[in-house]
């Protein structure tokens, strides 16, 4: 099974560089667990886009395989919206590709739960 890194900025947000810094921590991530690497897709976009109009993202989940993984660095990479995040977790479970994130919340449900906890807290 592969796992297949992908990487999303935000117009504005850093472009090639934000991106390179993304490939690098994913990269490393896959070489600390051994994981058997399947492609690298990027793309500037805005997290509200919905799949239907993810090129890149579309791209990284039709290169994988049932069993597969799609990587991310976190879970806003996909969105910041739970709904979108959410709609990319049922797309992919449909295929029975998992999401996974290096670091924080780890579904949807848990991204929310960690954005009430920030909003609360500031």
């Amino acid at each position: 099974m592969k796992v297949v890194g992908y990487a999303r900025v935000v117009p504005g947000e850093g472009g090639e560089s934000a991106i390179a810094h993304q490939e690098a921590r994913l990269s490393e991530y896959l070489k600390a667990t051994e994981a058997v690497p399947g492609g690298f897709y990027a793309e500037e976009i805005s997290g509200d886009v919905l799949l239907g109009n993810r090129a890149k993202l579309t791209e990284a989940i039709c290169a994988c395989e049932p069993g597969d993984s799609i990587l991310v660095v976190r879970l806003d990479r996909l969105s910041s919206q739970k709904k979108v995040v959410t709609e990319i977790f049922e797309h992919c479970a449909g295929r029975n590709i998992k999401v996974k994130a290096i670091s924080g919340p780890q579904t949807p449900e848990e991204m929310r739960n960690s954005l009430e906890v920030t909003v609360q807290a500031g």
